[in-house]
C-alpha cells in the first residue's frame, strides 16, 4: 500500500499531465487552466507539510533546525513563449525552516518569539528615526505598534534605535532561541536592515516595515550565519558573459607593451655593450 507521500507524488504527476494536456490542445479556457494549476499548487502544499514534518522529526533540537536552514520541496515551473503559457514542468524550490513552527511542534519555549516582536518594534522605530519623521509621528508608531501582550511588556530602554541597542537586543533574541550559539554583530544588523523595508505601493514617500513573519525569516538567516559563520553577500545586475570576454580581449590588444630602459652608472660609457643590448 503506498504511503501518503507516494500517493501525493502520484497525484502531482497526474495533475501535471492534465495541465499540459489542456495547454497542448489549446482548447482550454483561462479558467480551466488556472483551476488545473491550482490543483498542482494544493498538492505541493500538502507535500511541503510532509517535508516539514520530516525535517522537524530529524532535528533533535533548535540548533540542528538552524543548521538545516533550508530544504527542497516539489514545485511546478511555468514555461512561456512570446508571453503565452505553453507548458508546466516539475521542479523544486528551497523552503526555509520555520523556527517558530518547529518550536511549537517540539513544544519548546517561545520566549524568544516575544522578544523578537519587541525587536521588530525597535527596528521599526529605527527606520522612522532615520527617515527624519517628527517626534509626534514616531510616538504614534510607538503607541500603535501591534505585538503580543508579552512583547508589549518588554522595555526598549533609552536610545532604543542605536546600533548598540539593536545589536544587543538581537543577541538577546538569539540567546533565548539557542543559548551559546554565537555572537551577533553589526554585519548581522546590516543584513536585517538591508532586507527590512520596501517602498509602499499605497502611499507616496512611505515605506513598509517588516511584519513579524518576515523578521522571523531574517532571524533564521542571521542565526544560520552566526552558527555556521558563512558571511553575507550581494546579488547585482551583471554584464553579459559575452561582453566581459570582449572587454578582456580588447584590453589585452590595446595594452601597450612597456619599453625597457637601462639606467647606467655615471662612470660607465654611454655605449652599451652589444650583449647587454641584445638581452634588452
Amino acid at each position: 500500500m503506498p504511503t501518503i507521500k507516494e500517493k501525493l507524488l502520484g497525484d502531482f504527476d497526474v495533475a501535471l499531465k492534465n495541465v499540459n494536456s489542456l495547454l497542448v490542445c489549446g482548447t482550454a479556457s483561462r479558467v480551466e487552466a488556472e483551476a488545473a494549476i491550482g490543483t498542482l499548487t494544493s498538492i505541493e502544499a500538502d507535500l511541503k507539510k510532509l517535508e516539514e514534518r520530516d525535517v522537524y522529526d530529524r532535528c533533535a533540537d533548535i540548533r540542528e533546525a538552524i543548521k538545516v536552514h533550508r530544504f527542497p520541496v516539489i514545485a511546478h515551473k511555468k514555461v512561456s513563449e512570446n508571453g503565452r503559457l505553453v507548458r508546466v514542468e516539475r521542479g523544486t524550490k528551497m523552503v526555509q525552516v520555520d523556527l517558530k513552527a518547529f518550536c511549537e511542534y517540539r513544544r519548546f519555549s517561545l520566549d524568544w518569539y516575544s522578544e523578537m516582536q519587541a525587536l521588530n518594534k525597535r527596528l521599526t522605530l529605527r527606520v522612522a528615526t532615520t527617515l527624519n519623521m517628527t517626534p509626534s509621528e514616531i510616538k504614534d508608531v510607538d503607541d500603535s505598534y501591534y505585538m503580543s501582550q508579552f512583547a508589549e511588556k518588554i522595555s526598549l530602554g533609552e536610545d532604543p534605535t542605536s546600533n548598540t541597542q539593536c545589536v544587543k537586543h538581537l543577541q538577546r533574541v538569539l540567546d533565548l532561541l539557542c543559548p551559546n550559539m554565537g555572537k551577533a554583530n553589526n554585519h548581522d544588523l546590516t543584513y536585517i536592515m538591508s532586507c527590512y523595508s520596501r517602498r509602499s505601493n499605497k502611499a507616496a514617500l512611505k515605506v513598509v516595515c517588516a511584519n513579524h513573519r518576515l523578521l522571523l525569516s531574517l532571524l533564521g538567516d542571521v542565526a544560520f550565519n552566526v552558527s555556521e559563520k558563512i558571511g553575507y553577500g550581494i546579488e547585482h545586475k551583471r554584464k553579459p558573459a559575452s561582453k566581459v570576454v570582449a572587454e578582456k580581449a580588447e584590453k589585452k590588444t590595446t595594452t601597450p607593451v612597456p619599453s625597457v630602459v637601462l639606467e647606467l652608472p655615471e662612470e660607465v660609457s654611454e655605449e652599451v655593450p652589444e650583449e647587454v643590448s641584445a638581452e634588452a
